[in-house]
């Protein structure tokens, strides 16, 4: 629903302790270098419980990138990604 570098607010069905572990892998919209896919994978912990969902507070994130394998033949599409971690922060 909501994201900021120190959390974020997601909505949710069931419920959540507080206080809980959890580690998530959010997709995110844009390319870098308008080419490669980046992937968020970040791990926190239940600040709030509300009733359709929770927030979490970042505890330690990092940015993901899939790269092209060398030998993957042209338009093959991602099918020859493989993963390689480009930044590392924490919250």
């Amino acid at each position: 629903m909501n994201m900021s570098s120190g959390g974020l607010l997601i909505a949710a069905d069931q419920r959540t302790e507080l206080g809980a572990k959890i580690e998530l892998n959010i997709e995110w919209p844009s390319l870098l270098d308008g080419q490669v896919p980046l992937q968020l994978v970040a791990v926190g912990k239940v600040v709030r419980c509300l009733e359709s969902g929770f927030a979490l507070s970042f505890t330690q994130y990092q940015f993901r990138t899939m790269s092209r394998k060398l030998q993957a033949a042209p338009g093959d599409g991602w099918d020859g990604l493989e993963p390689t971690m480009i930044r590392s922060a924490g919250a």
